[in-house]
């Protein structure tokens, strides 16, 4: 029957098939999801890093001026008021409005409440700074401080 072998080795090399080698459309649809949700998640994570370092530069800006809101009052020279010489007596609430400048890209109110504990010789100092951020929601930076009333 030779015929018939031909016929079975026909058979048999229809039946197997080799491995399929690559990707299929579906595999790389897949993947190319997942790198694009990646990207969208790093992306995200970038805007949101820009306006913390942002928010955190603003912070720091307010706090110098705060800070230098605290230090001026803690220049006076002599207790009772005096001509050409800045006193303890003189001492008092301000606020004021800075504009923006480089270094500071917003505006700042800057506020000095002075509170006096005449008894125990003392002035209560706080200082807020206040300002509006990128997305217009008010911020704040609050300092306190004591001032005694003794001789430079």
């Amino acid at each position: 029957m030779p015929g018939h072998s031909a016929r079975v080795v026909h058979q048999a090399r229809q039946r197997w098939h080799p491995p399929v080698a690559g990707f299929t459309i579906l595999e790389a649809l897949l993947a190319l999801g997942a790198l694009s949700l990646g990207g969208l998640a790093l992306a995200e994570i970038q805007v949101h890093t820009l306006l913390a370092a942002e928010a955190t530069r603003e912070r720091a800006a307010a706090l110098a001026l705060a800070q230098a809101a605290l230090e001026q009052p803690r220049r006076f020279t002599v207790l009772e008021p005096a001509a050409g010489a800045t006193s303890y007596a003189e001492v008092t609430s301000f606020s004021t409005v800075l504009p923006p400048e480089p270094g500071r890209p917003v505006s700042a109110k800057v506020e000095l409440e002075v509170i006096e504990y005449a008894a125990r010789h003392l002035k209560s100092l706080r200082v807020t700074v206040t300002w509006a951020d990128r997305l217009g929601r008010q911020q704040r930076v609050q300092l306190d401080t004591l001032l005694a009333r003794a001789p430079p």
